[in-house]
């Protein structure tokens, strides 16, 4: 009972979100308002969500009803939805864009189509596996799987143009060709009104139809930065592949499992043992676990994320992007997107498109031509010594206490059986004779 009120609350939590994000905004003066502070709060709240989704979708399977699931589901959809929908109007009137409620309900509805394609495969794999292979190894592939995916889902959620052939259309191609990673196709992302400044490449490199590895630019970027300067983000998006960093994204998911179990799942489980609980069946403890879990998965993913954009920022160097050109670049994108030169939202780690490093360290490498220091993976030698220390020592002492609560004891010595047993005995005897 208390886990179904629990999951009803938090769907009513989770629709109320995008309402919360409008409100904070309602009453700022216009000119207050920055597409960076919008933009923090929108991934605060993203965040929330899913996390909200996740533990839907762990509680429906404790109440053991899978229209649950879908319910929840589509409350965070539709969260998502109202969300990203609120957001796109505030900058709208940031960037004086003028209103255009059609075309703002296209971009919405493209969002919800491409969110609700990409969560609705990867829950619909996980179910579809988990019965064959189990819950991680259901995961991991999901998560492979949507890693793979992604250039179907950039077109499904942004419109896209196939780039006309042209003489940078070829030099594109010539940086990825020498970087080892040919591309499949070029397309121009149509945010003219929407002013956005990014470029992204993704899929694999084997792939077929729509899967196909691709580069995605957006038009408003060769308005504003000169051909060098374009050059370098094509040196750091082909420094990616030639780098094999999608591979090893999506290889890290899998292992993002194992690391969330053996700090998390691992360590509950020998906990439950010791207080002679079941894990599943506390409802305190099955809401922590999972939070917890999710938390290091996301972290862990975050640092991965982090370091590859450091080694892609320098490998672009030993394609011929000039480091001057590089830096430029990066600021431009870091101005006109409005967004902050420092790191002020931790809570973005959790979000993989704001897992890049701030601007400022990102141009200190370039500038240093070496990676930070704090851009390590996992954590030091001694930090993961000690915790696993203290995990073996952990399940050795719930061992123990299991096997010594489950030994039988005997009857001790001269001790004499009830007089009611003897009875029966005896009974039993005389029947037989």
């Amino acid at each position: 009972m208390l886990n179904t009120i629990f999951f009803f609350a938090l769907m009513a939590t989770v629709t109320g979100v995008p309402f919360y994000f409008n409100y904070r905004f309602q009453n700022t003066a216009k000119t207050q308002r920055n597409t960076s502070a919008i933009n923090s709060l929108a991934a605060k709240l993203s965040v929330f969500i899913i996390v909200a989704l996740y533990s839907m979708s762990f509680l429906a399977l404790q109440i053991k009803n899978a229209a649950y699931s879908k319910v929840g589901f589509c409350a965070c959809i539709f969260s998502f939805f109202l969300l990203y929908s609120f957001r796109g109007k505030m900058i709208h009137e940031v960037r004086e864009i003028p209103a255009d409620p059609r075309e703002r309900f296209q971009r919405s509805l493209r969002t919800i189509v491409a969110m609700g394609l990409l969560y609705g495969i990867y829950f619909a794999t996980v179910q579809f596996l988990i019965p064959h292979t189990g819950i991680f190894p259901a995961v991991g592939i999901a998560l492979i799987f949507i890693t793979y995916a992604t250039p179907l889902f950039v077109r499904v959620w942004m419109p896209t143009q196939r780039m006309h052939p042209s003489t940078i259309k070829e030099d594109i191609l010539a940086v990825f060709r020498s970087a080892g990673s040919p591309i499949h196709e070029i397309y121009l992302i149509d945010t003219d009104r929407f002013k956005s400044y990014n470029a992204l490449v993704c899929g694999p490199k084997f792939g077929f139809g729509p899967f196909q590895r691709s580069l995605f630019i957006t038009k408003n970027l060769f308005e504003v930065m000169e051909p060098e300067e374009i050059h370098a983000v094509v040196c750091h998006e082909a420094s990616h592949f030639k780098l094999h960093h999608v591979a090893k994204r999506g290889f890290m998911s899998l292992v993002g499992l194992f690391v969330g179990m053996f700090t998390v799942i691992l360590p509950m489980g020998f906990i439950s043992i010791l207080m002679n609980i079941t894990l599943y069946k506390n409802f305190g403890l099955t809401i922590f676990t999972t939070l917890a879990c999710i938390t290091v998965q996301m972290s862990f993913l975050y640092r991965v994320i982090r370091k590859q954009e450091f080694e892609a920022d320098l490998e672009a160097l030993n394609l011929g992007a000039r480091p001057a050109a590089l830096i430029t670049a990066l600021e431009k994108i870091t101005e006109k997107n409005g967004m902050s030169r420092v790191k002020e939202d931790r809570l973005s780690r959790f979000m993989f498109g704001h897992a890049h490093p701030s601007t400022d360290e990102r141009i200190a490498a370039i500038q240093n031509a070496r990676l930070p220091q704090d851009s390590r993976i996992f954590p030091s030698w001694k930090v993961g010594t000690a915790y696993a220390s203290f995990v073996f020592a952990l399940g050795t002492f719930a061992v123990v206490s299991m096997s010594t609560t489950n030994t039988p004891t005997g009857t001790p010595t001269g001790q004499r059986l009830p007089a009611a047993d003897n009875t029966v005995n005896a009974q039993e005897v005389k029947s037989e004779k």
